[in-house]
């Protein structure tokens, strides 16, 4: 039996029906070949999991808390091949620490061992902070920390967002190609300002995180930016490099 992909999302419904179709739609998986599961909880809750047993690892706190299963004969070792995890930075949650999302971003930074960290900053819906791609100096932006709770941040992102498929809808699970790619695009010229690299091969994400948690320290405010989409780039290396030539 081959092994699976596993992609560890932190909600319940955004970021699980956005990957469901991005697997599908994007990197043409069948059911057969992934997993997605929803953990309910913040990183930082992950965390304190992990810690409290010096022997679990994350297939083995999923199969503690009955996400998934074993077959009979069947090792936590045989079923994942590749592992993804999707979760949100949220700095304002009560258990955040700066120690703690550089650990977890240094132990989940390889698919194919522990995992790999997505970090939405502040949250999923930082995808669609889009505003008017025609003019690039409104894609760099900063919000405050306060802004960044849940309800706030949603209503800010629904304000400005140019990723509609009518006036009153947001395609939240990017059924639509088009948007994706725009959100990637979008995204990783981002990541390319903050970080100050103009490399296309390469996405730092501990710089990034780095410069996230610098701008917290000093201005209480963080760049928004998703992380997320760029998952593509482990997937469709030559689309992007092409999306981003065009």
């Amino acid at each position: 039996m081959s092994k699976k992909i596993l992609f560890l999302v932190e909600g319940k419904k955004a970021e699980y029906d956005a990957i469901k179709t991005i697997a599908k739609n994007m990197f043409n998986l069948i059911d057969e070949n992934y997993e997605v599961y929803s953990y309910n909880s913040s990183i930082y809750e992950l965390y304190d999991e992990l810690n409290r047993d010096s022997d679990l690892d994350l297939i083995g706190l999923l199969i503690e808390k009955r996400l998934i299963s074993l077959s009979y004969n069947e090792t936590r070792n045989d079923i994942f091949s590749q592992i993804y995890l999707v979760f949100d930075f949220e700095p304002h949650y009560q258990k955040y620490s700066d120690d703690k999302i550089i650990e977890l971003l240094n132990f989940f930074n390889e698919e194919t061992e522990n995992g790999k960290l997505y970090i939405n900053y502040p949250m999923f819906e930082a995808a669609f902070y889009i505003d008017d791609y025609k003019h690039p100096k409104y894609f760099f932006k900063c919000i405050e920390i306060e802004n960044c709770k849940g309800s706030i941040f949603k209503k800010e992102v629904k304000r400005i967002t140019c990723l509609i498929n009518d006036k009153k809808h947001i395609d939240w699970t990017f059924s639509k190609k088009e948007n994706l790619l725009c959100s990637v695009k979008w995204n990783f010229e981002i990541q390319k300002k903050l970080t100050n690299k103009d490399d296309n091969r390469e996405i730092d994400y501990g710089l990034i995180l780095e410069k996230e948690i610098e701008m917290k320290n000093k201005y209480n405010k963080i760049i928004v930016l998703s992380t997320f989409v760029l998952i593509i780039f482990d997937f469709k290396p030559d689309i992007v490099k092409e999306l981003l030539i065009n």
